[in-house]
């Protein structure tokens, strides 16, 4: 992940979506954590996206797992995300996939 963070690399979200009410109204953790998926998807990856929890833990708003859990929720529940495989705490991280539901592109 700290790889793929420094690499000279860049993540974009479309206009439309950025400034769409939809994505005001995600908390701040669930923008970071969102940000941070659309960083681990290569385009060929979707639907076997892992983000495990350690990896969160530095990041702004994303120290404690209630908060991280509560982001999840909320971009599954408004359709930024689906959650292809649940694992949880001491089995592994969940695998996630990016709806693109708010972007036009896939």
């Amino acid at each position: 992940m700290r790889e793929l963070l420094n690499a000279r690399a860049y993540t974009c979200i479309e206009r439309k979506a950025l400034l769409s009410q939809e994505f005001r109204n995600l908390s701040a953790t669930a923008k970071v954590f969102y940000f941070y998926l659309k960083c681990m998807y290569n385009g060929q990856n979707n639907g076997m996206i892992t983000l495990p929890y350690v990896d969160m833990a530095g990041a702004v708003g994303c120290s404690d797992r209630g908060a991280v859990a509560r982001a999840v929720h909320q971009l599954e529940a408004n359709g930024w995300i689906e959650i292809t495989h649940i694992k949880g705490f001491h089995r592994g991280a969940n695998v996630y996939k990016l709806t693109f539901r708010h972007e036009s592109a896939k």
